[in-house]
């Protein structure tokens, strides 16, 4: 497994001419807008780019951008079904945020304990074509999460996000595991 100091090292890192099969990146971020805002900068820098995989990128980014949606939608699914069909769901107690399907991106797992891990198996990535665009995606998960809890405070079964929960929740240092079955 690759340990890597930020995105744009684990991105370099895995540069390859030829597939990569079964490969592992870890990186983290000092909290969920540091994340956000590397991820962002990430993705800018090589959609910007004037060659191939820029062109590439900047094609790709609107369907992809609708399957990250897609992908938001079940893991907020998948929370709201838990806290109101168990009833003892809590977010820094569970293991339970977790979105699974067929697609390139098959597996999301999210952890809060004094950390947030975003756990991520992905079937296949392209290097050039959309690695860059799955990691920028990936990169924003804990603030994506951070803003469903806000608009759910209040609501029956949210009690636990008080203010200082959330105060709590977007201080903390952001880690990611990323699996690809193949990276080609």
């Amino acid at each position: 497994m690759l340990q890597c100091a930020d995105i744009n090292h684990a991105y370099d890192y895995l540069k390859s001419d030829s597939e990569q099969i079964g490969v592992s990146m870890v990186f983290s971020s000092k909290n969920m807008r540091y994340a956000k805002q590397a991820g962002e900068d990430f993705l800018k820098k090589r959609i910007n780019s004037s060659d191939e995989a820029g062109k590439v990128l900047r094609k790709r980014s609107h369907f992809e951008k609708h399957y990250y949606t897609h992908l938001l939608t079940g893991i907020f699914s998948q929370i709201g079904e838990q806290k109101y069909a168990t009833k003892d769901f809590e977010f820094e107690k569970s293991r339970r945020i977790v979105y699974t399907n067929k697609d390139c991106i098959s597996f999301i797992q999210v952890i809060i304990r004094d950390e947030i891990t975003v756990i991520v198996q992905m079937r296949s990535s392209d290097y050039s074509g959309a690695l860059p665009l799955d990691l920028n995606f990936f990169s924003s998960i804990p603030y994506d999460l951070y803003r469903f809890i806000e608009d759910n405070k209040g609501e029956d079964l949210w009690d636990e996000v008080t203010e200082e929960f959330k105060q709590k929740y977007s201080k903390k240092k952001c880690n990611y595991v990323i699996n690809f079955g193949s990276l080609h």
